[in-house]
């Protein structure tokens, strides 16, 4: 339940980035809106993956397949976005996409089960083509300001995702949503877990 517990902080800073940017201008047309439901949907689709893929190798081995998100991010920017991208920039992507495999690659060797790999790179490809909706949804909404439109474009999302994913548990898990309720502090951090009281008879360190 990121996306719920991070919504009041993005829509924080959406408005302080309406309050300092002059000229703020709100295009919220069609095109923002089904940017941004197919870019939360296809993020939560490629979270999915990710876990998937963790769940049948390791944790770090499905976090070097979703590195695979970089060059895709290109190939969809190119077939379905029309990008004009440069070989430069094709190096570039190829390159740092190989750096950033070579650190995060599992030193040791790790079982992989059916379709870990299927879904370690799948999670890649979802989650540049949900990067990609992001942007345009963004240059939809006020492609003169790109600070103020990203951070709304964020908060559009996360309320929508944050909308579907505590539906979906209100139906099929009411017990579990008012678990995660009742723990918010935890999302704000350490510092706030470790003001929490200790439970009775447990010591007072984590």
């Amino acid at each position: 339940m990121r996306f719920l517990f991070g919504l009041p902080f993005a829509m924080l800073f959406a408005a302080i980035a309406w309050a300092v940017t002059p000229g703020a201008q709100a295009h919220a047309g069609l095109g923002f809106w089904l940017a941004c439901v197919a870019g939360a949907g296809l993020q939560i689709a490629a979270t999915a993956a990710l876990l998937t893929a963790m769940n049948r190798s390791s944790f770090a081995l499905g976090t070097a397949m979703q590195q695979s998100g970089l060059p895709f991010a290109l190939i969809w920017g190119v077939l379905l976005f029309g990008d004009h991208v440069s070989a430069q920039t094709w190096i570039g992507g190829l390159v740092a996409t190989a750096g950033l495999a070579v650190l995060t690659w599992p030193r040791e060797a790790t079982p992989m089960r059916k379709g870990a790999a299927l879904a370690g790179l799948g999670s890649g490809a979802i989650f540049a083509l949900s990067a990609n909706c992001f942007r345009q949804a963004s240059l939809a909404f006020d492609p003169q300001h790109h600070v103020f439109s990203a951070l709304v474009t964020v908060m559009v999302v996360q309320a929508i995702q944050s909308a579907a994913l505590t539906t979906v548990l209100a139906v099929r898990n009411p017990a579990a949503l008012v678990s995660v309720v009742r723990q918010w502090r935890q999302s704000l951090g350490p510092a706030s877990a470790a003001r929490r009281p200790p439970a009775c008879g447990s010591p007072p360190w984590p």
